[in-house]
């Protein structure tokens, strides 16, 4: 990868939150800038996750114009935000700039890096140039990180600090720990140190190890692990005899720092750890013997040796893959042997988890308890699986087909699970098959035309491997013709077209070819060529074409091959068609209007026209709306009518057939009623009868002689349309006659003055009530009074007589005269004598008078009393008389 340097450059220029780069390998990089800043091999700016990414090649700029020129340089990245995470890196790229410069990242602003390796050169100018990172920032993150490359800072204009650290060149308030520095580490000015050039106060370094040289300008700012601390914390870290005059240059001299003896005496430390693998691909062709078969996985402690820490500082190794494709062995000493499966070929990854254990260095010992887990993520290619024979299905070397059929060929492999399994498929000569890749080996083979070839499946991966068949292509002759559609339902002579197409079987017949014919079954249709075949006789599709005939019939369609076996004989198809008249599509009326005037003619004539010609249907039908005529037709069809007028107006005559109408507009000018003469002028009615009136119409042939009849006064007498009159309530009422058929805006009409009278009210029945008793004396009366019912009858009176008047007599007032000792009845009758009602009288003779009495004389006493007795009995019915 070739790149000009700029702000943000490198692979990705800017990796943001929640973005993941991983498993990548980047050789011969190369970065070239001559100003600018942020940038890295793998990213300008990372604040998401950089994973088991390693680089080669290197960063240079090409001039110095400038104090702040190609800043924030680093193999892995430029910078390094607060979310951003690097592990599992390792650069091999050589690091040149002005300042903020570091193997892995430049300047790491808040975050982690963990597990990584710098192998490169990294050389500043200026100032904060690291092995792992050149500047420090905030809580930033570095563990178990290990610089193997050179660190240096070369000559400056000025006299300012350089702060270069083989770990971290200048540090803030973060934390450095379980790091080894074994490159060497040198300034042209001050502030040099094995694991961080200077603090700025607040950072803590433990369990870190340099054994590189440490070499700077001001001596006193020198230090094996730090430079000046500045008040940073130390802890458990050592520097190796002779490789720096002092553990910490300048600053706080805090406790925790150990000069340990010579390089022979660190072969037991193990204070960072890693893990790598001797190859990056393994052949799965190869025997298991061979190199390139398998490859190793080693747990790489540092400073110390894997055989001298495996057990006591580095225990619990383990290596797992979830790939089906590579095989791990666990060697018991922190190797691991990977080999392939042989089920397929691609990329394994591989998870390799450690136990380091913290070392002392103040008493050259492990701790049994403390320790940290350390999780690598290594990746290896399984080359492809060669592929070393291809064999054809079927197996036969010679296959037959017929021209239309096809066949389905497959390959099998050896071995079955080669990498690369694409073939490719041939016919020699060409045009006998064609072929189509079904892919997964399998072609299918399609026969077009008669003869023979060979067909040849060949490895892409390897063309030397082949597989061949032979393959002979005969023709097919036709078997059979069907006709369609097949009609089955009655077609009509009414000049249509139908298509029909023959189908030739089996489908891959080489000669499909078809001739027509037609032939009649019943009728003459294809004799008087009613009926034909339109075109030439071996079109196919074929149309067959009808004509507006005068009669039906059946004709037979036949098709026949021209393509069947000579041997055998050409195969046909046949279809009966039956052909009808046509149904109505039309109809039309000669005339759009009719006028009949009936004082010259007495009717009109209308024709309808149906369509098509020879169309088959039972009859026309006639209607006049309103029916001010009659229709008689003319033939069974009814096409012709006439057209009589029973009176004048206008009205609408519509022929109807087979769902097809037409009308014609009819105005008929009739002869005018002229007179109007009625039976009777007057009526004399009682209420409840009736009358009838007729009416006399001139001339006598008036086309309408019909009238309408009216009356001015229902309640009194009322007329129906027959002029019969009903009287009802007394009165007078004008009965009136209208001839409807006179000229229009001519009234003709005749009147008959009808009197209403109502009947009499008979009498129903007669009480008679006795102003006196009816037991009476010679000379005595009664008054009787006749009350009859109802009260309104015509005629109250009524008339009084007695059975015997020599008993009693009766006047005509109903007064009753006693006349002499009996019974009589006295009778009132109405005066119909329709009613009669009577009373029984009883007359009893009068009292004698008393005679004159003598005064004196004894006798007479007698006499007068029983005269006295008298006068006391007469006295009271005398008084019953009177009530």
């Amino acid at each position: 990868m070739t790149m000009t340097g700029r702000t943000y450059s490198g692979l990705f220029g800017y990796i943001g939150t929640g973005g993941i780069i991983k498993n990548l390998t980047v050789a011969e990089a190369d970065i070239t800038a001559s100003s600018g800043n942020s940038m890295g091999i793998i990213a300008g700016v990372n604040t998401g996750d950089i994973e088991n990414c390693t680089v080669s090649g290197g960063i240079t700029t090409t001039s110095e114009e400038g104090y702040s020129n190609a800043s924030y340089l680093g193999g892995i990245a430029g910078q390094n935000e607060s979310s951003g995470k690097i592990t599992n890196c390792v650069n091999r790229a050589d690091v040149y700039g002005y300042d903020f410069l570091g193997g892995v990242v430049g300047s790491n602003n808040g975050g982690t890096v963990e597990n990584c390796r710098n192998y490169g050169t990294i050389t500043g100018i200026y100032f904060y140039i690291g092995g792992i990172a050149g500047y420090g920032r905030g809580d930033y993150k570095i563990t178990n990180c290990a610089n193997e490359g050179s660190v240096s800072g070369a000559s400056v204009a000025d006299s300012r600090p350089q702060n270069i650290g083989g770990i971290v060149g200048y540090g803030g308030a973060g934390s450095v720990t379980n790091c080894v520095n074994s490159g060497k580490v040198s300034g042209s000015s001050d502030f040099v140190g094995g694991i961080m050039g200077q603090s700025s106060g607040g950072d803590k370094i433990t369990n870190c190890v340099s054994t590189g040289e440490v070499s700077g300008n001001g001596s006193s700012y020198v230090g094996g692990i730090i430079g000046h601390t500045g008040g940073a914390t130390l802890g458990n870290c050592a520097w190796l005899e002779g490789t720096a005059g002092k553990g910490v240059g300048g600053g706080t001299q805090p406790g925790g720092v150990t000069m340990i003896g010579t390089s022979a005496d660190v072969s037991g430390i193990a204070t960072t750890l890693s893990a790598s693998i001797d190859k990056t691909a393994i052949n799965p062709n190869a025997a298991t013997g061979d190199a390139d078969y398998s490859a190793t996985i080693s747990l790489v402690p540092f400073p110390g040796k894997l055989a001298d820490v495996y057990g006591t500082g580095v225990k619990d190794a383990g290596a797992t893959t979830n790939s089906g494709i590579i095989n791990i062995t666990d060697n018991g000493n922190g190797t691991f042997t990977v080999t392939p499966t042989g089920a397929a070929s691609g990329s394994a990854q591989i998870t390799v988890t450690a136990d380091l254990y913290k070392y002392d260095f103040a008493s050259s010992s492990y701790s049994g308890t403390e320790y940290t887990q350390y999780t690598f993520t290594l990746n290896v290619i399984v080359s492809d699986i060669e592929l070393t024979q291809i064999t054809l299905s079927p197996a036969s070397d010679d296959v037959s087909m017929k021209i239309g059929e096809t066949q389905t060929f497959s390959v099998s492999y050896k071995p079955t699970n080669a990498t690369n399994k694409s073939v490719t498929w041939s016919a020699s000569p060409s045009g006998v098959v064609s072929i189509t890749d079904s892919g997964n080996g399998a072609a299918t083979v399609a026969a077009v035309a008669a003869g023979e070839t060979t067909l040849t499946v060949t490895s892409q991966a390897n063309s030397a491997l082949t597989d061949t068949c032979r393959i002979t292509v005969t023709p097919v002759y036709a078997e059979n013709v069907t006709i369609s559609p097949d009609v089955t339902e009655t077609l009509y002579l009414d000049g249509s077209s139908h298509t029909f197409t023959a189908t030739v079987s089996p489908a891959n017949a080489a000669n499909r070819n078809v001739t027509w014919s037609l032939t009649d079954v019943s009728g003459t249709l294809v004799q008087n060529g009613d009926v034909s075949i339109s075109g030439g006789a071996t079109d196919n599709p074929v149309t067959v074409s009808t004509k507006n005939a005068a009669s039906a019939g059946s004709v037979k369609l036949t098709a026949t091959a021209a393509g069947g076996d000579p041997q055998s004989g050409q195969p046909s198809g046949e279809l009966t068609l039956d052909f009808a008249l046509p149904n109505v599509s039309g109809l039309a009326l000669n005339a759009e209007t009719l006028d009949i005037d009936l004082n010259v003619a007495a009717y009109g004539e209308l024709e309808a026209k149906v369509s098509p010609s020879n169309a088959q249907f039972s009859a026309v039908t006639w209607s006049v709306e309103p029916p001010i005529a009659s229709i008689s037709y003319d033939g069974d069809k009814q096409t012709k009518v006439t057209i009589t007028p029973s009176k004048g107006g206008t009205a609408t005559v519509t022929a109807s057939v087979g769902g097809y109408s037409d009308t014609c507009a009819l105005t008929v000018t009739p002869i005018y009623a002229t007179g109007l003469t009625l039976s009777s002028g007057s009526l004399s009615l009682e209420s409840g009868t009736t009358a009838a009136l007729t009416a006399a119409v001139t001339p006598d042939n008036a086309t309408d002689r019909s009238v309408t009849w009216t009356t001015s006064d229902a309640a009194v007498a009322s007329v129906d349309e027959n002029g019969t009159v009903s009287a009802h309530d007394a009165g007078s009422a004008t009965i009136t006659a209208t001839a409807n058929g006179a000229r229009e805006g001519a009234e003709l009409t005749a009147r008959c003055i009808v009197t209403v009278t109502l009947p009499p009210v008979p009498v129903e029945d007669i009480d008679i009530d006795a102003s006196g008793s009816t037991a009476l004396t010679v000379g005595g009366t009664v008054k009787f009074t006749a009350t009859v019912t109802p009260p309104n009858a015509t005629n109250p009176a009524v008339t009084w007589a007695s059975s015997d008047e020599s008993v009693a007599t009766v006047d005509a007032e109903g007064l009753v005269t006693a006349r002499g000792e009996g019974t009589a009845t006295i009778t009132a009758t109405s005066i119909d004598g329709s009613v009669a009602a009577s009373v029984t009288v009883t007359v009893a003779a009068a009292e004698p008078a008393p005679a004159p009495q003598p005064s004196g004389g004894g006798g007479g006493g007698c006499s007068a009393g029983w005269g006295a007795l008298a006068l006391l009995a007469i006295v009271p019915l005398a008084m019953k008389r009177r009530k």
